[in-house]
């Protein structure tokens, strides 16, 4: 070990900058791999949260814009990236593993600048595992189950810590502002584009890094060109106000804070493993009298952990603490050196922490992989409640309570038509997550798309009353404009905000209701909502095991 920290001590600004470079780079390959080279998804929850995603990118390729043809808190890129992958994969299996790959495209440059210029070898190499595996897993924060659920959260969490990490001094090499601001405000951009919250923290960052004469200037280059940016893109997309009204409404909806005290007491507790290691390190640097610009951005970024936590729907963990850790203990070591003191000691337990922090969740993201690999390629477990449409292979997590005829009882509670949730659920485990299991939900997916292909009266645009809008995509027909890209009560609409029924299904054609809805509590709200404006304008003419559908009737000659 000895031996090795000496040759690793001789090494040139140079040589480190290249192994930084060519290690990111290997690593972000291998990891991005084992998604890619099955053509295949394989998820164990969130499969309808997908199916939002598959309506989104189907609509980007037929021509829609986001915000502006379809609605949505998210901004565009949470649709502009699936679209790539599904082009790309050829597939809805193949969509989210090609989406990924792109976004780590864009993510691996900043990501190498940063560690090259900013982190000694040791943070670097911790930074780049923790960063790449939160970019390309599939599961969702906190959790270790194959996913895709949320995975806007994560590359949100990704982005903010490039920025965090630009608050530190120079590592190695000449000082280059101009590409510091341009890698801040790719992200300000990049956080803009993807979900909103993200860039708000981002901009509340950048604002105090104008306070501090070493990241001032960056700072001001970077919100000229984020604004200039938002400026010029605006010229060509058209759908800023849209998208900030979109915004708007899904705020109404939920409020800017959505836990109580007692809530975010326990997100707290929850995520002891990380802030407690967390304030080990931050105990470290004052007493070794780090500059007090560090713990005040260190406050900052783990309060807009805490406010994105309280924000997102996700498991335990609070992501900004460990940039937030790399930046006190980068920032001790230097003021130890700086001191002319021996501080080896705290600078250890310090790499130590923050490895303590980084490493476990980069174990569990690296576990997501693979299974994703492995069971993506098999094809998935039978004896656990498979299931597979168009190579997004869905399975639950827990097997029927009674073995393999479980599977065919659940069928059956289907198609009694009596949507009793208490029926199917009895053929089940405890346990499960969502009202239905992902098996079951494909099946009905496949029920209403094969009543839809052989009935010509339902031949046309098509929404579902429910949280997710899979037919159009699944179909490849074209999608109804002005909807919603997805309905969840109390997330993006309730009893007092939601869109008038006109707009809603002015471009509708097909109304599809569920007698087993994925989401009980959205499809319940729509009907309350909308229920009568369908009553007038549409009439019921087929039904199916778990459908029931209403087409149009003729509307009003325009003018």
């Amino acid at each position: 070990m000895r031996r090795l920290r000496a040759r690793l001590a001789r090494l040139t600004s140079a040589e480190q900058a290249w192994i930084i470079g060519a290690g990111c780079s290997l690593l972000a390959l291998l990891l991005v791999l084992p998604l890619i080279l099955p053509g295949k998804t394989f998820s164990t929850r969130y499969v309808h949260d997908m199916m939002i995603f598959f309506d989104g990118a189907h609509r980007v390729l037929g021509g829609q814009i986001p915000n502006r043809d379809f609605h949505s808190p998210l901004g565009p890129l949470a649709y502009l990236l699936p679209a790539f992958g599904l082009s790309a994969g050829g597939s809805f299996g193949g969509m989210m593993p090609y989406a990924t790959a792109g976004f780590a495209l864009l993510f691996l440059p900043m990501l190498v600048y940063v560690c090259i210029t900013r982190l000694p070898l040791v943070y670097a190499a911790v930074f780049a595992i923790f960063a790449l595996t939160l970019v390309v897993t599939p599961a969702s924060i906190g959790e270790v189950q194959p996913s895709y659920g949320m995975f806007y959260n994560r590359w949100g969490y990704a982005l903010l810590a490039l920025l965090f990490l630009l608050a530190l001094r120079q590592e190695r090499g000449r000082a280059y502002p101009v590409a510091d601001a341009a890698v801040a405000a790719a992200v300000l951009l990049l956080t803009f584009y993807l979900k909103v919250s993200y860039f708000a923290v981002a901009a509340v960052f950048t604002v105090a890094l104008l306070l501090f004469a070493g990241t001032r200037r960056m700072a001001i280059y970077a919100a000229a060109v984020t604004a200039a940016a938002i400026v010029l893109i605006h010229l060509f997309w058209g759908a800023t106000g849209a998208y900030i009204g979109d915004i708007r409404m899904a705020a109404n909806v939920t409020g800017a804070v959505r836990a109580s005290p007692l809530g975010l007491a326990y997100m707290i507790i929850e995520s002891t493993a990380m802030i407690l290691p967390f304030l080990f390190v931050l105990a470290l640097a004052v007493a070794k009298r780090v500059p007090w610009s560090v713990i005040l951005l260190c406050g900052l970024m783990a309060a807009g952990g805490l406010l994105l936590r309280n924000q997102n729907h996700q498991g335990p963990g609070m992501m900004t603490l460990v940039p937030a850790a790399i930046l006190a203990g980068v920032a001790l070591a230097r003021a130890a050196r700086e001191a002319g003191a021996d501080g080896r000691g705290f600078a250890l337990a310090a790499k130590l922490l923050v490895a303590a922090m980084a490493l476990p969740p980069a174990a569990s993201a690296v576990q997501s992989i693979l299974v994703h690999g492995m069971m993506a390629a098999s094809g998935g477990d039978a004896r656990q409640y498979a299931a597979e449409i168009d190579r997004f292979i869905a399975q639950e997590v827990n097997r029927p309570a009674k073995g393999e005829a479980g599977l065919e009882k659940a069928r059956e509670a289907y198609r009694s038509g009596s949507a009793d949730i208490s029926a199917f659920n009895a053929t089940r485990t405890e346990g499960t997550s969502g009202a239905i299991a992902q098996p079951e939900y494909f099946w009905t997916v496949e029920d209403g798309a094969e009543l839809l292909r052989r009935d010509p009266r339902l031949s046309g645009k098509v929404l579902t009353l429910d949280m997710a809008n899979p037919f159009n995509a699944l179909l490849d027909r074209s999608a109804p404009v002005g909807v919603d890209s997805w309905y969840h009560a109390g997330r993006n609409f309730n009893e007092a905000t939601y869109r008038r029924p006109e707009q809603v299904f002015g471009d509708v054609d097909v109304v599809m209701v569920p007698k087993a809805p994925v989401q009980p509590g959205s499809h319940r709200l729509l009907g309350r909502l909308y229920g009568d404006h369908i009553a007038r304008n549409y009439e019921p003419v087929a039904t199916s095991d778990y459908w029931r559908a209403y087409i149009v009737k003729q509307r009003p000659a325009a003018g």
